[in-house]
């Protein structure tokens, strides 16, 4: 018969578990005991299983109602992402035979919080059966005691049901979950089986193996009859790939009986792990930005509320497209009438990154002066006299230019700081009108106070 190993749930429970901690209240009334019944081979287990606060004892009781012994019997309690909690078996199992596995569970092992995770219970039958393997699966969830503080899941719920790839020799086909996430310490991996050739075959397995022919995993069965079917569950450990994803190697090969010949036939394919998804970071609010919207001015990204620890990347965008990668951007006078975007992302080491973009920011504006005067004319208002303009002051950078009126009408050529006086002035009021200009500024126009009458 086939080796068994410790094996993983192939169905997961999609249960949400907040972030952060759990806070066990009272202690309630003990329920009916949860139990697993796999054609009449039953494994129950407590309602409330409190999470340990080092390691704790918990007991599974078994019984074989089926009516007829079976070769191997077990259970195996596994988290989301395969890491093997606790499992056991027992090699023949009498019919109305019973008892309890005892399981220590630790802390330090329960990496998915309270839970949930997924239980397995299997049969074997002997050979004269089939020597077929028949599972069930359940869900478990600890619970927390009261006033202790529950640490949260280490990662996060994987996403669905992964896809299922298979190989096939003559029709000896064997079947393996596409995603097979890369274990954290040990975890347990299914490869299914199932004789479809039409006879019974003398020998029938796999192994899988590095690009190197190190073995990672292997499993095979003595005496596979035809139709027969069952389940190789595989504990393979982070230390045995290194971490390494792959490519592996796996080889499925069926061998006949003496009478057929006895020959060996196989095939490969390659095969890889899957990285696991780091956890998420808690606190990432949509950034926003600050600083004014006007020529001349700088604005930054906002991104206080995040997580510490956290460093940033920056993107910035004007109008829809990007513009610069710094963390600030100095707005110009060609910005005028664009709105702006930043697009942050944080990454910290052990977590995912995060990616957010901010509201867009109202148009960038031309700026007022914040300095400005009305311009001042000195001199006596007589005809051969020279008069003179004082502009004031105005914000820095400012240029003006200056244009002489004579009773409100532009004076050609008069467009200096100072202006002598003609004939054409007597009788008439002279002043100026003087326009402001600087960069990233709306321009500003103003006039000066009319003199006397020239005299």
């Amino acid at each position: 018969m086939g080796k068994f190993k410790s094996k993983i749930s192939a169905t997961l429970a999609a249960l949400a578990i907040a972030a952060g901690f759990a806070i066990g209240g009272p202690a309630s009334p003990a329920q009916a005991a949860p139990s697993i019944d796999v054609f009449g081979f039953k494994v129950s287990w407590q309602d409330q299983m409190y999470f340990p606060t080092g390691c704790s004892n918990f007991e599974f009781q078994y019984e074989n109602n089926t009516g007829f012994a079976l070769l191997q019997v077990g259970f195996i309690l596994t988290d989301p992402w395969g890491e093997k909690v606790a499992d056991n078996s027992l090699i023949g199992a009498p019919t109305g035979g019973s008892g309890v596995w005892d399981e220590q569970i630790c802390k330090s092992s329960l990496k998915n919080g309270l839970g949930p995770y997924t239980i397995k219970v299997y049969i074997q039958d002997y050979s004269s059966r089939g020597g077929n393997t028949r599972e069930k699966f359940s869900t478990v969830t600890f619970t927390a005691r009261p006033g202790v503080a529950t640490p949260a899941p280490l990662w996060p719920m994987p996403t669905g049901p992964s896809p299922v790839d298979s190989l096939d020799v003559y029709g000896f086909k064997v079947s393996w979950k596409r995603v097979m996430f890369m274990p954290d310490g040990c975890s347990n991996y299914e490869f299914g089986y199932q004789n479809n050739t039409g006879f019974a075959l003398l020998q029938v397995g796999f192994v899988l193996s590095s690009p190197y022919g190190d073995k990672i995993a292997d499993d095979s069965l003595i005496g596979a009859p035809s139709g027969g079917y069952g389940t190789w569950n595989e504990q393979i450990c982070r230390s045995a790939v290194n971490g390494v994803t792959g490519p592996y190697t796996l080889k499925v090969y069926i061998q006949d009986y003496a009478s057929r010949g006895g020959n060996t036939r196989q095939q490969s394919t390659p095969v890889s792990f899957t990285a696991r998804p780091q956890p998420a970071l808690a606190n990432t609010p949509v950034p926003t930005i600050s600083g004014t919207l006007q020529p001349g001015s700088t604005i930054s990204a906002n991104t206080s509320g995040w997580d510490s620890g956290v460093s940033f990347s920056y993107i910035w965008f004007k109008d829809g497209a990007q513009v610069s990668t710094s963390s600030s951007y100095q707005i110009d006078s060609s910005d005028v009438g664009s709105t702006f975007t930043v697009q942050v992302t944080g990454t910290k080491n052990g977590y995912s990154s995060v990616t957010k973009t901010s509201n867009a920011s109202g148009p960038v504006q031309l700026a007022s002066f914040k300095y400005w005067s009305l311009p001042k004319i000195s001199g006596t208002a007589k005809v051969g006299k020279t008069l003179t303009v004082n502009p004031g002051l105005w914000d820095s950078g400012t240029t003006v230019s200056i244009q002489w009126l004579r009773s409100g009408a532009p004076i050609a050529g008069a467009t200096g700081r100072t202006y002598k006086l003609t004939t054409k002035d007597k009788g008439k009021q002279i002043s100026v009108r003087m326009v402001a200009e600087n960069d990233g500024y709306e321009s500003k126009t103003v006039t000066s106070a009319k003199t006397a009458k020239v005299g």
